[in-house]
């Protein structure tokens, strides 16, 4: 991302997921297959854009996107970040496919001192 200073703190180990209802993997799988783009939420729109431009709608939710499968029947998957996967098991949802390895950083300027925030794949 281009981002000069030093880190102040990282978290490895984060995976970029889709996850889903077990019994909405399929429709999923068929949809991408078909080309008809599955309709996938996310607090992360433009990492979604980034990564799958063009082959999934995308429905922006600003959290706990783990109930949108339930909140809305429509969704045939999310896209989210995960450490351990802990949230999504209980709140009943599976892993469908890693999309990428992530890690986290918080970034200070160095000539500012001023603190900056982002994501960078591995």
């Amino acid at each position: 991302m281009g981002l000069t200073g030093e880190a102040v703190a990282s978290i490895d180990g984060l995976r970029y997921v889709f996850a889903g209802r077990p019994e909405t993997e399929q429709r999923f799988w068929t949809k991408l297959t078909y080309g008809e783009p599955p309709i996938v939420g996310t607090t992360y729109p433009n990492a979604t854009k980034a990564f799958l431009s063009g082959l999934v709608e995308i429905v922006y939710t600003p959290g706990s996107t783990e109930a949108l499968p339930y909140l809305k029947p429509g969704i045939d998957a999310i896209c989210e970040l995960v450490k351990t996967g802990d949230s999504l098991r209980w709140n009943r949802l599976r892993v469908f496919d890693n999309l990428a390895g992530v890690r986290l950083m918080l970034v200070r300027q160095i000539e500012s001192g001023t603190i900056m925030r982002g994501t960078i794949n591995q």
